[in-house]
């Protein structure tokens, strides 16, 4: 098993490439998911199901005729948005609203 330390391996010491080879397999792996998760958004943006990608921060969401009308006229209409995480071993999500 990869990683296993000799004493927890029955004693014997694992070659570099027993140890490689499962996280040689889960890093392409990985990269077969990213290049579809690509090709996924890519197809939503082309039909109009999903937004181009923004920075929330410097950018903001990109907003239809209507929202930007309603934001002229004082009203706060609701911009439903989706957090896509591309981490691997990123950040905890927490809820501010919950005090975690």
């Amino acid at each position: 098993m990869a990683g296993v330390p000799p004493e927890e391996n029955g004693g014997e010491q694992m070659s570099f490439d027993e140890i490689i080879a499962p996280l040689a397999e889960e890093f392409k792996k990985e990269k077969r998911n990213e290049a579809q998760f690509r090709d996924w958004l890519e197809m939503g943006e082309e039909r109009g199901w999903v937004s181009r990608m923004f920075c929330m921060e410097h950018d903001g969401p990109p907003i239809t005729e209507w929202e930007a009308t309603q934001v002229m006229h004082g009203n706060a209409p609701c911009i439903i948005g989706v957090r896509v995480l591309l981490y691997t071993e990123g950040p905890k999500i927490i809820n501010i609203e919950e005090g975690e």
